[in-house]
């Protein structure tokens, strides 16, 4: 027979080994591509090796794929880039997308080659980019430093949240309601300049040329500079990497604020958080 103290302890051990972290609606495998981040995923039951854009706007699959998928491209969609250059591309609708082991559908994809847009003589086979317009309505976690990407439960969103720093957010939406941006907001001495957050920027911080000044940036000056943002009391970013080119949005950062922190995106609500991760030790 077990004695009441006894069972008592049993019962504590018993639960303590079920107490683990809130688990998150889903758990998706990061893996590097160049200076950035991509996913393996299927569209339209062709599977492929994406890059995950997070200023995308919305997802896109090349031509290539589209053809073994058998689909066809119709329409047009007409946009800028951050740096004016103008595309013109046809769309599909109503596909599923299937990553982490579950099936998207986002408002519309768009067709296009975006080896490109990595490098000019990129070599390395790429069936397209995914975008945060899978995700509408969702809270997401990039956690580059371990390479995960979380789609949260609301139990594993307090967890997750716990001791990290609110950050200005706001959600952008183009292309008739098509796409899906977000941007944080970082302090200047005139207010709040927006910096788009992009996964697919491997390596500075840009700024556009009136807003230089603001964040102590010469816009006449080629080629970097140092610069610094304050994105939240108590979080500053500093980088040797800062340019200033000619911009239709305020400002990009990407992969120099995604290494060294974890940032949750409430797509519903416009929120976003930043845990910094410390560096690794030597």
């Amino acid at each position: 027979m077990i004695r009441p103290a006894l069972a008592a302890l049993c019962l504590c051990l018993g639960t303590a080994a079920f107490a683990h972290a809130a688990q998150p609606e889903l758990d998706i495998k990061l893996e590097p591509y160049r200076k950035s981040i991509a996913v393996h995923a299927t569209v339209a039951g062709q599977p492929g090796f994406f890059g995950f854009d997070s200023a995308g706007g919305i997802s896109l699959v090349s031509p290539q794929l589209a053809q073994k998928a058998g689909l066809q491209p119709w329409g047009m969609l007409s946009g800028y880039s951050m740096t004016r250059n103008r595309f013109d591309i046809p769309q599909l609708e109503g596909l599923p997308v299937t990553l982490g082991g579950r099936s998207w559908t986002p408002r519309g994809l768009g067709v296009m080659d975006v080896a490109p847009l990595y490098a000019k003589d990129n070599t390395l086979p790429i069936d397209g980019n995914l975008a945060l317009d899978l995700f509408e309505g969702k809270v997401v976690t990039l956690d580059v430093p371990h390479m995960h990407l979380y789609v949260e439960s609301p139990d594993s969103l307090r967890e997750r949240v716990a001791g990290a720093i609110e950050v200005p957010m706001r959600v952008a939406r183009e292309w008739q309601g098509r796409t899906l941006s977000v941007s944080l907001g970082v302090k200047s001495p005139k207010g709040l300049v927006w910096f788009e957050l992009d996964s697919g920027n491997g390596g500075v911080v840009l700024v556009s040329k009136p807003f230089a000044s603001l964040f102590n940036l010469d816009p006449a000056k080629e080629g970097p500079q140092k610069v610094r943002l304050e994105l939240a009391p108590g979080y500053t970013l500093e980088s040797e990497m800062g340019m200033t080119p000619d911009m239709i949005i305020d400002g990009n950062v990407g992969m120099i604020l995604l290494r060294q922190a974890v940032v949750t995106l409430d797509l519903a609500n416009s929120r976003a958080w930043i845990k910094p991760v410390p560096p690794a030790q030597p």
